[in-house]
């Protein structure tokens, strides 16, 4: 949005009132539209009419080209977004961890599988990132992270994010082991309220949450107390 003030005078020419105040108009310059259907993601844009006119046709295209290159950004980070589960994360598991042949590996898919045809095939999506990867690496080490739990008065219910613990624990690979947020977290909002662990009140862990996550994980990472 853009403000600016009209000049002097009415709209019907007649001149203002005396003492009257300079009234401000806003302009909308630029209007960017995003939509989903499905798992596709469009973005659009329109630009206001004079603004159009009043620009030469190299100048234009310099809008229209830049325009299209941030919008083409957006489209792929918001369809990420959407396609962030399991089996994307299969598609990436070489290029982004087994490539750089790591020490160990941290995966946390979950949440964004809930969908019956996301969870129909998770545990083999999660497999294969395992497998990915230790092919490429074979001394990785793995930690699989049992997602934390969805708010449990959304639609949808918890059973889904428990059947997806269960697959995941159910994984037998070499040099894997498991933290279970998703019974953590359960045990938690026994006594908190679901509104005092989550970012968004939905599915995102917010600061509190976050250091329990790290707490699990350093009782794998860290030394046994001896007994």
């Amino acid at each position: 949005m853009a403000t600016s003030t009209p000049p002097s005078g009415s709209p019907n020419g007649r001149p203002p009132a005396a003492g009257a105040e300079a009234t401000s108009w806003d302009v909308e310059l630029l209007r960017v539209l995003v939509s989903r259907k499905g798992s596709q993601v469009e973005a659009q844009w329109a630009i206001h009419p004079q603004l159009k006119q009043d620009l030469l046709p190299h100048e234009w295209q310099e809008v229209t080209d830049l325009t299209e290159r941030e919008l083409s950004a957006v489209r792929k980070k918001v369809q990420l977004v959407f396609q962030s589960g399991a089996l994307f994360g299969s598609t990436q598991a070489l290029s982004q961890a087994g490539a750089f042949k790591p020490d160990l590996v941290i995966v946390a898919y979950g949440m964004n599988d809930r969908a019956d045809k996301r969870r129909a095939t998770y545990k083999q999506d999660m497999e294969n990132i395992i497998d990915t990867i230790h092919q490429a690496s074979p001394e990785t080490e793995f930690i699989a992270i049992a997602s934390m739990m969805n708010n449990p008065k959304q639609p949808v219910g918890s059973e889904p994010i428990f059947a997806l613990r269960d697959l995941l624990l159910s994984i037998d690979r070499p040099n894997l082991a498991f933290v279970d947020m998703t019974t953590t977290h359960q045990k938690l909002i026994e006594r908190k309220n679901y509104l005092d662990t989550s970012g968004n009140g939905a599915n995102h862990p917010n600061d509190f949450l976050h250091r329990i996550y790290a707490m699990r994980l350093l009782e794998l990472l860290g030394p046994t107390p001896a007994k």
